[in-house]
């Protein structure tokens, strides 16, 4: 699995079929061809101990002298959840179907009082119906309750960096330059109609890939630049690339005493900000972060 995973092959069927037709894999696998089925249970069932594993790789290949860390990349990719974006509901959406079924409800309530015991021989059964509809109200009132968390954090967060971009401007005025820009606005609080969740996955986010949008995830990983090993790795909901550099450079120096500091960090002009290269700064990394996109293919005049 270990050698799957460094070759670019994940799936436990193409692992499975690599065993007979790849000469690396029936090496690693003593001559044995292990089905698809027992790969998957096996990393189901280790997938802890398998995390732990990864890092031995890495300590493996430090002393082999195969890498000393030294330039690293940060780069993220967007992961797919097992989730349709068809579950997502929106807030707006949600108060809608509450008034709906709210309506439904009473209408099922004030027909169970006008229907004698005749005509409910002939007719469904109106408990049920009551009680069925009863219990999605409360499945989208916990839904609306999970948007409501997820805006709390949200507006903590804007009220933040409000805060933040005022005191680096008064900071600015206080040494008598002149502060660059419009003074920022009070960001916006509360919940909107376009607040979504996922009722399949909650916690994965509508989130624009190169397949246009998705549900899923955020995939952030940083790479050794001379030996291409993955140094570390993180999973986030948050869209913005600019938000994980920090968190990245946490990871990195929790690592520090086992490979080393880290030199250089290369990264597009995704995670380009001040804050970034302030913090590059002070982990005592050189940021080498694109402040731009730069159009490729020019046509030849």
């Amino acid at each position: 699995m270990v050698y799957g995973y460094a070759t670019g092959t994940f799936s436990s069927r193409k692992i499975e079929r690599a065993t007979h037709e790849s000469v690396p894999f029936p090496f690693d696998a003593a001559n044995q061809h292990p089905d698809h089925d027992t790969i998957a249970n096996f990393r189901k069932t280790f997938l802890l101990e398998l995390q732990g594993l990864f890092v031995q790789v890495l300590a493996i290949a430090q002393e082999m002298k195969l890498f000393k860390l030294g330039n690293i990349s940060l780069d993220g990719t967007k992961i797919k959840a097992n989730a349709s974006k068809n579950k997502a509901l929106s807030n707006g959406r949600i108060e809608k179907l509450e008034a709906q079924l709210r309506e439904e409800v009473q209408f099922l309530l004030n027909k169970a009082e006008q229907t004698d015991e005749q005509e409910s021989e002939h007719d469904f059964d109106l408990p049920a119906e009551i009680a069925r509809r009863e219990q999605r109200l409360e499945a989208l009132a916990a839904a609306k309750a999970k948007i409501a968390e997820r805006v709390q954090a949200r507006d903590q967060q804007a009220q933040k960096d409000y805060e933040e971009k005022i005191a680096r401007r008064e900071a600015q005025q206080k040494t008598g330059q002149k502060p660059r820009g419009r003074k920022p606005k009070a960001p916006e609080t509360g919940s909107c109609a376009k607040d979504q969740i996922n009722l399949t996955d909650e916690q994965s986010r509508i989130m624009p890939s190169g397949d246009g949008f998705i549900q899923g995830y955020n995939g952030q990983t940083v790479v050794d630049v001379e030996s291409m090993l993955i140094i570390a790795t993180s999973l986030t909901t948050e869209t913005n690339d600019k938000q994980r550099v920090e968190p990245m450079l946490g990871a990195l120096n929790k690592l520090e005493n086992q490979f080393g500091k880290a030199a250089t960090l290369l990264a597009d002009n995704g995670y380009f900000s001040q804050n970034n290269v302030k913090a590059c700064v002070e982990y005592g990394i050189t940021p080498l972060i694109a402040l731009g996109r730069e159009t490729h293919h020019l046509p030849i005049a």
